[in-house]
């Protein structure tokens, strides 16, 4: 379970990383004309709901990865990023040794059945996670209160003072498109 979660939180890391190293080739190549609102909805999700992302990420195929290089080429702070990203190591290890352990014997004529479990309980989390918010967002509607304030990179500690992407370093592509990226309220 320890090797798990470690490996999980290094390989994201890495993922991370790499999209930092190469965010501006990556946004420059694949997100050029009428591809940059495909960017721009990302940036608004992960302002959204970034701690939500990372670790129900962890738990979808192949979304591990792509959360992690997008929170690297959207410049999620790594402070909050390594927060989220151990929380769901440490989750992610333990489902995956716990499974491993006490489901053994139940999958092993048909490994099939393991998989669709493991993305049934993934889906489920995910789901579970938008209906908290739908709900939230249906009762305060129907109570007429406004929308709180935007908050930073999926924490309430804090009101949101700077645009998703980080003002410390942007390319010319970048600044385009941030006077068009708003905040959206998250749960």
């Amino acid at each position: 379970i320890t090797a798990a979660a470690a490996g999980a939180l290094l390989g994201d890391n890495v993922a991370y990383l790499l999209g930092r190293l190469f965010e501006d080739r990556v946004v420059e190549t694949l997100f050029r004309g009428k591809r940059r609102h495909h960017l721009d909805r990302a940036e608004r999700s992960l302002s959204e709901r970034g701690g939500y992302l990372i670790v129900i990420g962890r738990f979808i195929p192949g979304g591990r990865t792509a959360v992690a290089f997008g929170c690297g080429i959207l410049e999620f702070p790594w402070r909050r990023f390594i927060v989220f990203d151990a929380v769901a190591a440490v989750a992610w290890g333990l489902y995956g040794g716990l499974v491993g352990y006490f489901g053994g014997k139940a999958f092993e004529e048909s490994p099939t059945k393991g998989v669709l479990l493991a993305l049934a309980i993934a889906f489920g989390v995910a789901g579970a996670v938008e209906l908290t918010r739908w709900v939230k967002r249906r009762n305060a509607r129907r109570r007429g209160a406004t929308a709180p304030e935007p908050a930073a990179c999926a924490t309430n500690a804090a009101p949101c003072t700077r645009s998703p992407v980080s003002a410390t370093k942007r390319s010319p592509a970048r600044t385009s498109r941030e006077s068009s990226v708003t905040p959206v309220t998250r749960m």
